[in-house]
């Protein structure tokens, strides 16, 4: 059975440093994710996964149990990334997605299909490159990982019901970039 992540976490607080590596494994690939949209390098994005994994530790012993730990390092790595961008002075680059951020299940489409639905994935993923950090990764949160509001409202600090306007109004907004009229 897998441990919790808050069992975990008393663990290393209770001293066994190793037990932290089940944690940056758990979610290096999302961290490192989100590091790679604000950076668009692969070396940034590692030495600022780094960065994330090294801050949580040093300030795990603040950690409320309260908030799940993923809400609370997503919002340790929004805000780092936030920081990096700023000392960067540079706009979010236009960048796609990661390879693994597609979906991998087996391939029983056509070739003519398989096509259009990469020219889709294109065409979302230029679109959802347009939008501002933080609409972008409520989106992918809530759409790719499957985050719920709750968690969604403690990362982004913010009501449950903010947290639903907002992604109402985000996803409004990338389908008016992409030329879809419906209603969300």
């Amino acid at each position: 059975m897998e441990q919790s992540d808050e069992a975990i976490v008393n663990q290393v607080l209770q001293g066994d440093m190793q037990a932290y590596e089940i944690l940056i494994c758990r979610y290096q690939n999302q961290i490192y994710n989100l590091m790679y949209r604000c950076s668009h390098s692969p070396e940034d994005a590692a030495d600022l996964t780094q960065d994330v994994f090294c801050k949580t530790f040093e300030k795990l012993k603040h950690f409320q149990k309260k908030r799940s730990f993923f809400s609370w390092l997503y919002t340790l790595a929004m805000n780092h990334a936030k920081d990096w961008l700023r000392k960067q002075k540079r706009q979010v680059p236009k960048t796609p997605f990661l390879p693994d951020m597609e979906t991998t299940q087996p391939n029983q489409k056509s070739p003519a299909e398989q096509v259009e639905e990469q020219e889709t994935l294109d065409l979302v993923t230029q679109a959802m490159m347009t939008l501002p950090l933080e609409k972008r990764e409520l989106l992918m949160l809530r759409y790719h990982y499957g985050n719920s509001i709750k968690e969604l409202s403690e990362i982004f600090e913010l009501s449950a019901s903010a947290v639903k306007m907002r992604l109402h109004r985000s996803l409004a907004e990338l389908q008016i970039k992409l030329g879809v009229e419906t209603d969300v």
